[in-house]
């Protein structure tokens, strides 16, 4: 209990002042006393430890690896997975992945067993956590449907979500590929009522997902188009999309075939003024959606060309084809 509450002292003050190998001796304890105790070492005791090793940046330890270890086995046993609370379980996969967890599954079968214990808050950490580790298992898909239902159910179904909530879940969804018509069509229904209140980088999560699942939703699009002009038409707002946020924007638009928004030309606008700022990928998305969409952007074509020249390195050979195919 020592050891935990000195690593989240540590955590929440920021960490130590020079760097992770202060901590390797009360990790190593840690470890050790977590590996004595067994099963009688408490869920919380383990979900902590895990999430302050992730914000100490402790990731590619031997130390937090074998606390990885140690909850995988807490939370792969029946009478175990009880005694964690939904934000233990919520905490310690979302830390386990950043941690480099190299099994999954024991963490998706729990997050099955356990989504109805989960609020709003540790559904979206949860569904975060299974589209980060990067493999779609069938016991990955099947513990995101939990979600999905979960979600549903909750008093006040969608609507009961923050904005953040929302696009964390729709962004998991569509990274996994799950098409989850009925949930999607929630989403689609709220968001459009609520784009008004979604940050910069939920509006853009949003409508990728719904891109990405090639899902239609008028409305969403719609509200996305308008919240997305205003805010690029202030300076005070517009800073608050990053490139990547703008070229998942226009790539969402151009998935879809949404020919004629003006929402894309502004994006492009805004893209061409930060297009030093672009990485290869989102320059090649950007091109791609101005062809898909039949963009006139002579201006924007011709910078990213010239940009392109000067950074051809930087280029992997798929995005490479991708752009050269889109003039």
């Amino acid at each position: 209990v020592n050891c935990t509450t000195a690593l989240l002292r540590l955590a929440k003050a920021g960490g130590p002042d020079r760097g992770v190998g202060e901590l390797k001796p009360l990790l190593a304890r840690t470890v050790r006393l977590a590996r004595e105790a067994g099963p009688k070492c408490p869920a919380q005791n383990l979900a902590n430890a895990l999430w302050a090793c992730e914000r100490l940046g402790a990731a590619g330890t031997s130390e937090a690896s074998s606390l990885v270890a140690c909850t995988l086995t807490a939370v792969a046993d029946e009478k175990r997975l009880r005694s964690f609370t939904g934000q233990n379980l919520a905490n310690a996969s979302w830390a386990a992945v950043k941690l480099g967890c190299a099994d999954f599954g024991p963490f998706a079968s729990a997050i099955s067993e356990r989504a109805w214990d989960l609020n709003g808050q540790e559904l979206s950490m949860a569904a975060w956590s299974l589209a980060s580790f990067g493999e779609a298992s069938s016991e990955v898909n099947a513990a995101f449907s939990s979600l999905v239902q979960a979600a549903l159910a909750l008093q006040g179904g969608i609507r009961a979500l923050s904005g953040q909530q929302i696009a964390t879940l729709a962004w998991a969804g569509a990274k996994l590929g799950r098409r989850e018509v009925v949930f999607l069509k929630e989403i689609a229904d709220v968001t459009s009522d609520r784009m008004e209140q979604f940050n910069a980088q939920d509006i853009a999560n949003v409508t990728w997902a719904f891109g990405r699942l090639s899902m239609p939703a008028p409305a969403l699009f719609s509200a996305t188009s308008r919240v997305v002009q205003r805010l690029l038409a202030s300076k005070r707002h517009r800073e608050s999309f990053c490139p990547q946020h703008l070229s998942m924007l226009v790539w969402a638009f151009a998935k879809l075939s949404l020919v004629g928004d003006a929402m894309v030309l502004s994006v492009v606008r805004e893209a061409r003024r930060r297009i030093a700022d672009l990485a290869p990928r989102d320059l090649t998305d950007v091109v791609w959606a101005i062809a898909q969409l039949d963009v006139q952007a002579p201006r924007f074509l011709k910078a990213a060309g010239e940009v392109a020249k000067t950074r051809l390195a930087e280029f992997n050979s798929q995005e490479f084809l991708k752009f050269l195919g889109a003039f």
